[in-house]
């Protein structure tokens, strides 16, 4: 994961407070439903130690195991974290082993349970994002075939290293991670965490207006996303 300064910097309509805010609790509800899932037994969070402090200031995520890492914006600084992740669950003697980017606002224990069950015992297995291209989970039975490949045309990359695409099999909303605004209207209807309703509930638009080139704030996010109408930071975990 990214340090919460760097997160969902493409959403330029929201206020850095506001960006900062959002990816904190996009993280915390994504990691406790990995926590709650009853096939995982071990989550690592990768990020810098302000974030791991925070996750860990969470009830519920006390246990989260932390991979502290500082990273530079890049697919394959993102990468290189994942992969240290990975070999701190196969070291701790976890075979099987899934990555996930945190920012799922409408996971689910079911969904979750649901992909882990869709893993072929010899392939490795992933779920495109919306648009097809991106990924937002991949796994495997045997971790250490799982190479990640996150970044633009991470879906691609991924099935060209030997993945097997189960997006059609699985709940669509594992496939709706949240990159910009639209992304944040889409999930407003959905059954979100508990942390993102909060954010929806307590949070402020910071919207420009593009006549003038003024910045204007104010209004609840909950009331101004209608309007505005549209890995990535992962988490690693044990089937």
């Amino acid at each position: 994961m990214k340090g919460w300064g760097n997160a969902k910097t493409r959403m330029s309509e929201l206020r850095t407070d506001d960006r900062r805010a959002l990816a904190f609790a996009l993280a915390q509800d994504t990691v406790r439903t990995v926590c709650a899932t009853p096939d995982v037994e071990l989550c690592v969070v990768v990020g810098p130690g302000e974030v791991l402090r925070d996750l860990r200031r969470c009830a519920g995520l006390e246990a989260v195991r932390g991979v502290e890492e500082r990273r530079e914006a890049s697919a394959d600084s993102l990468n290189m974290a994942l992969l240290r992740g990975r070999d701190v669950a196969l070291s701790a003697g976890y075979r099987q082993l899934a990555m996930i980017v945190a920012d799922l606002p409408a996971l689910s224990v079911t969904a979750l349970r649901g992909f882990l069950r869709t893993v072929p015992a010899a392939s490795v297995a992933i779920v495109c994002d919306r648009s097809g291209s991106g990924t937002t989970i991949v796994a495997g039975r045997r971790g250490e075939r799982v190479l990640p490949a996150f970044g633009p045309n991470s879906a691609a990359r991924h099935i060209a290293n030997g993945a097997v695409d189960v997006t059609s099999r699985c709940d669509p909303w594992l496939r709706a991670d949240v990159d910009t605004v639209a992304d944040l209207a889409t999930a407003r209807g959905a059954a979100v965490g508990p942390a993102l309703r909060r954010w929806f509930d307590g949070g402020e638009m910071r919207s420009e207006n593009r006549q003038t080139g003024v910045v204007q704030h104010g209004g609840r996010i909950s009331e101004q996303l209608g309007a505005l109408l549209a890995i990535d930071d992962p988490v690693i975990e044990r089937q």
